[in-house]
């Protein structure tokens, strides 16, 4: 278990896994109850995920189940990585700040390569959507709601996104 300071604002976690079994983290709140699955794989590892505290909660821990060597380093949202031109591409989970933030009736086309979940979420202030939970391989337009400021990606192959 990793234990830091309580953070009650949503926040990024990048992690390394390099094992051959279960990598799994949850965070956890102050007073150690679960909060969210933030990972949940086999074998290596190299993603950055983002932990939103909800209800008033703070998260404090990380629990990590692994079977070889890991790290985890906590930074702000002002770190995530800034897509800022018409398009952008990836491998794995990413949160991408939007810079300028989606206006209007913005939309993207997506693309990913891979085998097993592909999930988009976007979040707009305290609005979170869903715009893609699709295992496999994917093509197609989805909408950026007005305000979003990041777009988060669970993959495990690459991906691209290109503002419409």
């Amino acid at each position: 278990m990793v234990k830091f300071d309580p953070i009650g604002d949503p926040a990024l976690v990048t992690f390394t896994h390099a094992g051959s079994a279960n990598f799994v983290v949850t965070s956890l709140d102050s007073s150690g109850a679960t909060q969210d699955l933030l990972v949940n794989t086999i074998g290596s590892y190299d993603g950055t995920r983002m932990f939103s505290p909800r209800n008033n909660t703070r998260i404090a821990a990380l629990e990590i189940k692994a079977d070889g060597q890991w790290t985890a380093d906590v930074k702000p949202l002002s770190a995530a990585r800034t897509w800022s031109g018409p398009s952008i591409e990836g491998r794995g989970d990413q949160v991408l700040k939007l810079d300028p933030p989606a206006e209007g009736l913005a939309t993207a086309q997506v693309t990913h390569s891979g085998k097993a979940n592909f999930i988009v979420q976007t979040h707009s202030g305290s609005a979170l959507n869903l715009p893609i939970n699709e295992i496999g391989n994917y093509s197609g337009e989805i909408q950026l709601p007005s305000g979003t400021t990041f777009v988060e990606i669970r993959a495990d192959g690459a991906w691209s996104f290109r503002r419409g």
